[in-house]
Formats: structure tokens, C-alpha cells, sequence
């Protein structure tokens, strides 16, 4: 680590303030393991300090000396919260290093620095109320507004179908409609919607997280059933309007080159004038001195009949070698390999005409819709809303906001993180909060509403049901203060007043977790599934205890009575997900489905197990008991 530089004095005195920072870095680290970014923090308010100290030396700090530190934070930072986390650090290095180890000549135990305020988004426990109106609202920029939704719904009833900007509209509406990537839009085959027996899904490629050369799948996806009309629209009016250019990409895959159909008919001697150019689409400038034709000296003389000036022409050849400079060869190699084939440009349901400098497109050749096009489209909106809507948009978006948007509204309306993980195609549930907006006070207040209607399973809604109605409210405000998915179930443990007590142990008898019940469809099936597997995965780390020598489990009984106590609520959990799985117990054969290559021997230590725990979990359970009793 280099603490030195030239805003700090070298020789004796730089490497005092060096040796004590260094020093301070391995003491806090040991103390209390940090985030590197805490420690980072941490060095720059000290670096600060050591600035403001003018060549002194550590043990000549003063809080004059810190007060102009701060000072200097203040002005040498934009952000409020960063000005308010460096002055906090600077009080940190003063009253636990220096005024502990007495590093300085000064008492800095009492040292706060006054002349900064906490900002009121700056992380910790919030001050407003849980029944502020406030904790029902979303503020992010990454989630649009009810009003950009209907002004892009009036764009979509009104801007023209002929439009050139009319394609990206439509495109817009579809990544909110799905919440896909932009990239698995953009790629998206022209048979997308497959109606099965169970609904309509979206057919589309994850484009994440692999290469061009790997093989991939097509995936399919729900299509939620209120946009699901409004989706087969807009793809049969993509369809349809891009008719021409769906016939362009089979003919520059036939030809590998660009589609040339429309010079069939033209004689190769004859004279193009400026008019025939135009009626075979080319730009209006190409016989200009600065074009394409001129530069390569392709422009050629011809006499007019009334013996008035000469007039430009050029020939079919050059027309074609024109066209022939706007093709390039990757145009037709394969974005990807999918069930086995090139997947590529004639497979696509979303093609642009290819677009040139100027301005002018091409429409003998044409091409996938790239981020780019789409980027420069949206700093033309406020231009077409004019045009053409009521009123403008009130806020800046990206084509990655349609995906946080509904991400954000399926999770307020109820959906598990692992649902909302698994719809959107990601990897880890850890990524998905990214995309959840509401506030954790909005998220109790829906969880206090769900325990009232008897919808939550676990020790605090059972107490609460069982408390008289005036009095349960009053419990239910003190103990829902925060809630976090864990998939399985929800955790109430307020994490800014201290650590988890159960060190994340959540089903072993943890007062603080609960289940939703009365679920259906797909997630009733996700945590009957889930359940089961943990209850396989504590019978497996019994087994491995069992003696066979005595025909009982050895080791501390406590730890066996854990095991026992968080076999019982995993399996209370699964009866009040689904009635139908309370006599459940063929754990063994289970955990052989759904663990591939999974040892045979596995089975039978898991059957073992459970039969113990049937025959004894009268005896742990009790012991358990009188433990916490």
C-alpha cells in the first residue's frame, strides 16, 4: 500500500503518517472484518487529515486540524453522502485510533465535526413512519412512470405505420411486454409466440453469458395473459411490414452479395440519368461532385437532345459495384449456433434496411437492429411526441428500464424472488433485487396485510392470529419492520439492529421466519419442491452420523435435536403449502430424481434416517423443549 504523495510531506514525517495508517488498516480489518471499500473510504479521510496537518506530525493533530480536513472533504466532493461518510471516517481515525492508542497530544475521544448533516437517502435505519403515505411510493429512474407507459401506448395508436422511427416504437412495446434483454429482442425468431394447452410463451435465445460458438436453445417463457393480445398485434403488424425486407435477406443468402432484383429490367447500355436513379432508389445526391460515382469517376457524358449541356449518367455496372461497397460478409454469418444450425440474419423477426452516413438507407441490403439505432431513436422522441402525442415525455429511459419495470411490478404483486429469478432467465436470486424498487416499509405493509388474512405461516403470524383483534395490529407493528425473501420462505429479522442470532439457520426452530400459504400453480411447486430437497439434504447429514454398530446416532444430542427441530418445521411448511404432501416419505427416491448421478447408497441412508426420525423425534423434540424451556 502507498499512502505517500505529493500532498504528503516526505522524509520522517510522511513516514510516520504511512507506518500509523498502515498500521490502523490491519488493526480495523482485525477488529472487525470490512468491505474494501470501507477501508478505501477509510484511507482517503486520512489522507485528508494528513494534507491539512501542513508538515506536522501525527502526534500534532488538533480538532482545528480535523475541522479543516472536513472541510476540505466539503469541497473537494459533489456527493452529499460521500461528504457525509468521509467526515464520519475523519471522527472514526480521531476518537477510536488516535484517542485510544493515544497517537496524538489532544484528547479527540469527544471529536465530532458539526458542520455536516446526514442526507436524507444516505443508508440505515430510515426516519419516516411505516404508515407515511411515502412507503407506498417507488422513486427510481429506472422504473418508468404510469404516464411514459400511456404516452407510449399513444405513439403506438398514433404515429403512422409508414413512419421510419414506427419499428422502434413497436420494438419498445415488446420489451416491456416480456421484460427480456434488449439483445433477446432484437434476436428474436419470427416464430416467437408457441400457444400451448397451459398458454401462450415467448420463443426466444439467451443471449447472456456464452459465446458465439456455443451451442444454445431456444427458450421458452410465459407471456403474461393482459399483454398477450396486444404482443401478437404488434409481431403480426412487424410481420407484415417487414415483408420486403424478410424477401431482401433471402436473396442476399442466395446471392451472398446485396439484392440486386431491382436492376433485372435495366439494360446494360443504357444511360441511368438522375431520374432513373431515383426511381430505383438511390440517394438524390449521387451524381454529385462529392459522391461516390464522382470520386471513382464513374460519371460519364452523354449529349442532350436540344443541344443544350450535357448530361450525367452512369451505367448498370456502376450502379451495381455501388451497391456492392455497402455489403459486408458478416452480414450473413451466423450470430449463433441453435439446435444445432447457423442462426442468422434470415431467421430474424426484428431487420432495418441498412443505413448510411448520410442518412440515406439502403434497401438492397439490410440488417439486424442494433443498441445503437435504438439509442439514437430515443433522442429524437421528444421531437415525435410532439408531433404526434399530447404531450412529452417527463423522464430519460434506456431499453434495460423496460426490464427493471416489470420486474418491479411483478414483484409487487406478489411473485418469489426464485420466480422472478427464473422467469427473467438470471442466474443467481442475489441479482434479481437490483430489480425490485419498492421500498422495504411498502414490503411489510404488504406482509402485515397477508398475516391479517391468515396467508402467513410461522410463529409470529400465528401469535398474532391468536391475539384479539385490537391488540394484534400493535403486535404486528412492532414485529414486521422488514422482510426478506429467502425463496423457501420470509425472514422478518430487522438486519440494521444486529446480526442474524440463528446464523441463517432460518428453519431451525428461528422465530423470525415465515411461509406464505395457500399457494397455487407454479409456485405452490417451487417451495413444495424446495422444501423437499432441504429435507433430503438434513436426512443426509443424519445419516452420516448413524452408527451402525448401535443402531442409534451418535454425537452430541443437541446437535441431533437441531437437525430434528428443522426437519419438523420444513415439514410443518410443506403440509401448509399443500395438504396433499403431509404424508410424504419417500425422501430417498426423491432426492434420486432430482440430484443427477446421485449414489444409490443415498437412498437408503435418507429411508434410514427418516424412519429414526419417525421412531425418535418424540424424544429430540422434547429435549428441545426443556433446552429453551
Amino acid at each position: 500500500m502507498s499512502f505517500l504523495g505529493e500532498d504528503i510531506p516526505p522524509g520522517a514525517v510522511g513516514q510516520q503518517w504511512e507506518e500509523a495508517a498502515k498500521a490502523i488498516f490491519v488493526l480495523r480489518q482485525h477488529q472487525n472484518s470490512r468491505a474494501i471499500t470501507s477501508h478505501r473510504t477509510f484511507m482517503s479521510a486520512v489522507r485528508f487529515v494528513a494534507r491539512c496537518a501542513n508538515g506536522r506530525a501525527l502526534s500534532a493533530v488538533t480538532p482545528e486540524v480535523l475541522d479543516a480536513a472536513c472541510e476540505l472533504i466539503k469541497e473537494s466532493t459533489d456527493s452529499e453522502a460521500q461528504q457525509y461518510k468521509l467526515c464520519c471516517m475523519v471522527a472514526e481515525f480521531a476518537r477510536q485510533w488516535c484517542a485510544r492508542y493515544g497517537l496524538c497530544h489532544v484528547d479527540l475521544s469527544g471529536y465530532r465535526f458539526c458542520n455536516v448533516e446526514r442526507p436524507d437517502n444516505y443508508g440505515g435505519p430510515s426516519n419516516f413512519r411505516l404508515d407515511s403515505l411515502a412507503a407506498l411510493e417507488t422513486e427510481s429512474s429506472r422504473v418508468l412512470s404510469e404516464r411514459s407507459l400511456a404516452l407510449l401506448g399513444e405513439l403506438y395508436q398514433k404515429l403512422p405505420k409508414d413512419h421510419v422511427y414506427r419499428i422502434y416504437i413497436l420494438l419498445l412495446i415488446v420489451l416491456f411486454c416480456v421484460g427480456r434483454r434488449f439483445s433477446e429482442v432484437a434476436y428474436l425468431p419470427r416464430r416467437c409466440i408457441v400457444r400451448r394447452a397451459d398458454g401462450n410463451y415467448l420463443r426466444y435465445i439467451q443471449t447472456k453469458d456464452a459465446g458465439v460458438h456455443e451451442s444454445r436453445d431456444f427458450l421458452l417463457v410465459p407471456i403474461p395473459s393482459l399483454t398477450c393480445n396486444l404482443l401478437r398485434d404488434i409481431i403480426a403488424e412487424i410481420k407484415w411490414s417487414s415483408r420486403s425486407n424478410y424477401a431482401v435477406a433471402k436473396e442476399m443468402l442466395k446471392r451472398h452479395g446485396p439484392d440486386l432484383r431491382f436492376l433485372e429490367g435495366v439494360a446494360a447500355t443504357k444511360p441511368l440519368l438522375q431520374k432513373d436513379l431515383l426511381r430505383i432508389g438511390l440517394p438524390g445526391q449521387c451524381l454529385s461532385s462529392t459522391g461516390w460515382f464522382a470520386k471513382n469517376d464513374r460519371i460519364k457524358l452523354c449529349a442532350s437532345k436540344r443541344g443544350g449541356r450535357p448530361h450525367n449518367y452512369v451505367l448498370k455496372q456502376d450502379v451495381v459495384e455501388y451497391c456492392q461497397r455497402h455489403y459486408h460478409s458478416w452480414l450473413l454469418a451466423p450470430l449463433f449456433v441453435v439446435d444445432g444450425r447457423g442462426y442468422g440474419l434470415t431467421d430474424l423477426l426484428f431487420l432495418r434496411q441498412y443505413g448510411v452516413s448520410s442518412g440515406f438507407y439502403a434497401h438492397w441490403i439490410v440488417q439486424p437492429i442494433s443498441h445503437s439505432m435504438l439509442t439514437t431513436t430515443l433522442r429524437y422522441l421528444d421531437e415525435i411526441t410532439t408531433e404526434f402525442c399530447s404531450s412529452c415525455f417527463d423522464q430519460d429511459f434506456t431499453s434495460h428500464d423496460f426490464r427493471h419495470t416489470l420486474n418491479d411490478a411483478l414483484d409487487r404483486g406478489g411473485l418469489s424472488d426464485l420466480m422472478q429469478t427464473e422467469y427473467f432467465g438470471r442466474k443467481y436470486a442475489a441479482d434479481t433485487k437490483v430489480y425490485q424498487h419498492s421500498s422495504p416499509q411498502y414490503r411489510a405493509l404488504q406482509l402485515r396485510k397477508k398475516i391479517k388474512l391468515g396467508e402467513v405461516g410461522g410463529a409470529i403470524p400465528d401469535r398474532a392470529m391468536n391475539l384479539p383483534v385490537d391488540k394484534r395490529e400493535i403486535y404486528l407493528n412492532s414485529e414486521v419492520r422488514a422482510v426478506h425473501d429467502l425463496g423457501l420462505g420470509i425472514c422478518l429479522h430487522v438486519w440494521s439492529h444486529g446480526p442474524c442470532p440463528r446464523h441463517l439457520e432460518c428453519a431451525s426452530g428461528c422465530g423470525k421466519f415465515s411461509w406464505l400459504r395457500g399457494l397455487e400453480g407454479e409456485s405452490q411447486a417451487e417451495q413444495v419442491a424446495e422444501a423437499k430437497r432441504q429435507i433430503c439434504s438434513n436426512l443426509l447429514v443424519l445419516c452420516n452420523a448413524f452408527d451402525d454398530r448401535v443402531g442409534e446416532v451418535g454425537g452430541v444430542e443437541p446437535w441431533v435435536s437441531h437437525l430434528f427441530t428443522k426437519i419438523k418445521n420444513l415439514k410443518q411448511l410443506l403440509h401448509e403449502t399443500d395438504e396433499r404432501e403431509a404424508d410424504f416419505d419417500q425422501y430417498g427416491s426423491y432426492w434420486e430424481s432430482i440430484v443427477p448421478g446421485a449414489h444409490k447408497l443415498d437412498r437408503i441412508k435418507i429411508d434410514k434416517a427418516y424412519k429414526y426420525y419417525l421412531t425418535h423425534h418424540g424424544r429430540y423434540l422434547s429435549l428441545v423443549e426443556v433446552v429453551h424451556g
